[in-house]
């Protein structure tokens, strides 16, 4: 009840969680299937490796009570920075389990950690290694794919203790071994890929881009795998690989994803040639795909052809066979790729027109572009105001609030807001606007907190389902790679983000600034389980150690402050002489 309830503070649970853990009695139960493997493992170095291999990564954990309070006091002495109790508390769980489990994931992470702390990162990252999957003893006679989970796992943790430099071997590991092992996906060569790039080995980089991208054809695909299997890294793998049993190979390596992430990956490395090479393959092969055609058109204007830039944009633009996002997207990158010229601009006025009959939404919708980044955000306003009187819709409803709030007209701009927000369709709103703009309840949220509207606003916030939330790192073999070549190119200041990045950029910059003023809002008006919530909500969006430990003391903050209410809530007992029948 103590623990449970926290009747204590946090810097004084060690004592009680060690007292539940000596005063819990071992189960002395088995994972039998382990036990019985590790018992015929014969000529096996680490029969816990082989289990492994043996399970595809996936085998029974103690459930007991005892082994339940272990984990718990674990994660606090870690959090703590109780390091050498934690070590002997790792070889105490890892004695009782000794024979009879595997090691759980979590005790094996730990452990890793630990090492980590104490300096011993190259002996925890050839560790973590085996742990994920991506290296393999040369006596495991079955070998499997590495563990998805597993590699997430291990990104967050070396992330979480400083050691982002030695995520890309632990990926690249990985990668490699995938490849051979003949497992063909678009998303492991483009993590490899993205490891080269990042480490400055642009020629393997584009190497094994083109070779995803041959994969992808029938006439080129075998030879292409032959290439794979000779590539330095994967060649010795798969030559040690020819002793033990494996999955059996597969090619699931589609056209179109191929040609598309095999352009976003150069472009986010800045090589745009290549880039606008792939993506000129995916506009001839698929011209449906307007995505990416504006992304081509970007990337003709990131390298200095903007006439050829603002002729693929017009392209879109004048489409109407295109979706309706997809328009409006090109109108809203129109600024970037005319850099300001007026001929430009021009240009892509006459295009709106084409066909011989005026496109009045397009023709509005560029016009109060034009007007607001000339800074005239009233005038475009009204422009877009009369063409949403004739067709009114979200993408205009949601343009002409972001214009509103700009002139300073708040209720027009909440009324506008209001109705994107009840048109469903903010998927549309996200692809036309997302790289610059929050969601409109996101908005209109914000317009509430600018007047000084805390219980309207915090009634909004509840509407919003993913705001308080933050997704997990994803459980997939490209996720680790590819966040952590984004975050240092945004900490360096990169020249070029595709739309999709420059989306999660924003996203993750306006969602914490939205949270703190949320956070305080709810601390305004007294509801500190909200104010904590949006807090902590922030904090796992945040970076910055100080903007960390800050956001952290504000929680440590709120969570008194909530004590002290619900101590003040409480009606005090008094006793005296009334009876029950003068009550």
């Amino acid at each position: 009840m103590i623990v449970e309830d926290n009747l204590v503070g946090r810097a004084q649970l060690g004592p009680f969680y060690s007292l539940l853990v000596a005063r819990t009695e071992a189960s002395g139960d088995y994972d039998y299937e382990y036990t019985g493997f590790a018992q015929n493992a014969f000529g096996v170095a680490d029969a816990e490796e082989a289990f492994d291999h043996a399970q595809s990564f996936r085998a029974a954990e103690p459930d007991g009570e005892r082994v339940k309070w272990q984990k718990v006091y674990l994660e606090y002495m870690l959090e703590e920075g109780l390091n050498a109790e934690a070590e002997q508390l790792v070889a105490s769980i890892e004695s009782e389990l000794s024979r009879r489990y595997a090691r759980p994931a979590w005790l094996r992470l730990a452990k890793a950690r630990l090492e980590l702390r104490s300096g011993k990162g190259a002996q925890a990252v050839t560790e973590l290694k085996r742990f994920t999957g991506g290296d393999v003893s040369a006596d495991i006679s079955k070998v499997s794919a590495p563990s998805a989970e597993r590699l997430s796992a291990a990104v967050a943790l070396l992330r979480d203790e400083h050691y982002e430099s030695s995520v890309p071997q632990l990926l690249e590991a990985t990668y490699a071994q995938l490849l051979a092992l003949g497992q063909y996906q678009t998303s492991y060569f483009v993590g490899l890929a993205g490891v080269a790039f990042d480490g400055g080995d642009a020629e393997r980089g584009d190497k094994l881009l083109r070779l995803l991208v041959a994969l992808s054809a029938e006439e080129t695909k075998d030879e292409a795998a032959s290439e794979v299997a000779a590539l330095p890294g994967v060649s010795e793998r798969f030559a040690a690989l020819s002793r033990a049993e494996t999955p059996d190979e597969a090619n699931a390596v589609v056209r179109a994803e191929s040609l598309r992430l095999a352009a976003e990956t150069e472009g986010s490395f800045g090589r745009y040639e290549q880039a606008i090479n792939f993506r000129t393959t995916l506009s001839e092969e698929k011209p449906d795909d307007y995505s990416n055609r504006v992304e081509l058109a970007r990337l003709l204007a990131a390298t200095g052809r903007r006439e050829e830039a603002v002729a693929q944009l017009s392209k879109v633009i004048s489409d109407r066979r295109a979706p309706r996002a997809a328009r409006w997207q090109a109108v809203w990158d129109a600024p970037e790729l005319t850099g300001g010229r007026r001929e430009l601009w021009d240009s892509l006025m006459r295009a709106s027109s084409a066909g011989g009959s005026s496109d009045e939404e397009m023709s509005a919708a560029l016009k109060g572009r034009e007007l607001w980044a000339e800074g005239r955000a009233g005038d475009a306003a009204d422009v877009v105001a009369r063409a949403a009187a004739d067709d009114p819709n979200p993408l205009l409803a949601f343009f002409r609030g972001v214009l509103d709030a700009e002139s300073g007209h708040v209720e027009d701009a909440a009324r506008a807001f209001t109705a994107a927000t009840r048109s469903q369709a903010s998927a549309d709103i996200l692809t036309a606007f997302g790289a610059d703009e929050e969601s409109a309840l996101d908005k209109l949220i914000r317009l509430r907190l600018s007047t000084g509207q805390p219980f309207a606003a915090l009634k909004l916030a509840s509407l919003d389902t993913e705001l308080g939330r933050k997704s997990e790192d994803n459980v997939s073999l490209e996720g680790g790679v590819e966040s952590v070549a984004f975050n240092r190119r945004i900490q360096n200041g990169a020249n070029y983000l595709t739309l999709k990045e420059r989306v999660a950029e924003r996203r993750d910059r306006t969602e914490a600034e939205l949270l703190a003023l949320l956070s305080a809002a709810a601390e305004q008006v007294k509801d500190f389980y909200k104010a904590i919530e949006f807090e902590r909500a922030r904090l796992g969006r945040l970076t910055d150690e100080g903007a960390r430990a800050a956001s952290g003391e504000r929680v440590r903050r709120l969570g008194q402050l909530r004590k002290e209410k619900a101590r003040a809530s409480k009606s005090p007992l008094v006793v005296d002489r009334t009876t029950v029948g003068q009550m």
